[in-house]
């Protein structure tokens, strides 16, 4: 299922449906833009299960897959990067720090399998109660959102600073590697315009891996110009600048209230317990909350604003963890 805004004559935004059943955040909807112009291009090129929704919005905009020349990634996520196996003809332009990697798109995918695979067996064994808890569920999840990919993917590095044309738009390059790997956005300075990426413009972001980066990124676009934002997930932004400010200061909101929350010592899995009320029995919903939680933790950590004892799902953040009568407390 597809969903297609005409965000302009050349531009359409185009929001694809995942597959029924697959746990949060990865079932959630993801944009795709279709550019055309002078070079037909799109803006990531969605998840390998989402190609048929995909081609019957192009087929709507009047082309064919063939026409697309180029398709420019904001991220190396299997949302935005695995679906580049559908358009092999294009020239496929992907954010690369070191203007290397990914060098095998089956290759960075498969590291993607093998880490959540990694947590997910380290929750499992850390839970005592196994209702839920079981290796099954997150075999089947892998399957369906980390599917095989092809290993004909060549595609051309980028960095920041760099120009490439896109229909229409000539798109600046910025470095914003916070939200996830290989993530950057794409900047059309004579339209204000601004792919966003990953980056969350209404809450905590579901997925995050370097959270300083993540914040230095969100000021470094606030200098830009922008009047429309358009994300890799949700809806369109029309006071760019505004909502950029707004998720600034959401995220410093949270980190310089999260240590009052922090008080008794929780580890991650109990302060998600604790936040949610309950702990998710869907081990893969678990996996996203606790990476998601973990790094948030781990920057208070690094600017000292908590402290933190022991190793893995063992690890205790708080702001009185080494008060002895902090276990009294809890008890």
């Amino acid at each position: 299922m597809h969903l297609t805004h005409k965000l302009a004559d050349d531009v359409i935004q185009i929001s694809l449906s995942k597959p029924a059943g697959l746990a949060q955040p990865a079932g959630r909807s993801n944009n795709v833009y279709l550019l055309l112009g002078e070079a037909c291009a799109l803006i990531n090129a969605g998840h390998p299960s989402q190609f048929q929704s995909l081609l019957a919005a192009i087929r709507e905009a009047g082309i064919t897959p063939a026409h697309i020349e180029r398709v420019i990634y904001t991220s190396w996520d299997v949302d935005m990067l695995a679906g580049a196996s559908n358009f092999l003809q294009a020239d496929h332009f992907v954010f690369s720090a070191d203007m290397v990697e990914p060098t095998s798109l089956e290759k960075h995918v498969d590291a993607q399998r093998e880490a959540f695979r990694a947590t997910a067996r380290q929750l499992r064994d850390h839970i005592i109660t196994a209702d839920g808890a079981d290796l099954g569920s997150v075999e089947a999840f892998i399957a369906a959102y980390y599917p095989p990919v092809t290993e004909q993917f060549k595609g051309i590095p980028l960095r920041g600073g760099h120009f490439v044309r896109a229909g229409n738009l000539e798109l600046e390059v910025l470095a914003t590697p916070g939200p996830t790997a290989g993530h950057a956005c794409l900047y059309s300075a004579d339209r204000k315009w601004l792919f966003s990426g990953n980056f969350s413009m209404a809450g905590l972001p579901e997925e995050i891996v370097e959270v300083q980066a993540y914040l230095i990124g969100l000021e470094r676009l606030m200098k830009l110009s922008v009047e429309r934002l358009l994300p890799a997930f949700g809806q369109a932004y029309e006071r760019g600048n505004w909502t950029l400010g707004r998720a600034l200061r959401f995220m410093n909101h949270f980190l310089s209230s999260a240590p009052s929350a922090l008080v008794q010592g929780p580890t991650v899995l109990e302060f998600i317990e604790r936040d949610l009320g309950y702990r998710p029995d869907d081990l893969v919903e678990l996996v996203f909350a606790f990476r998601k939680y973990r790094a948030l933790f781990d920057e208070l950590v690094r600017t000292h604003n908590i402290e933190a004892r022991g190793i893995e799902l063992a690890r205790r953040y708080g702001t009185d963890i080494d008060d002895p009568r902090a276990s009294i407390r809890r008890r």
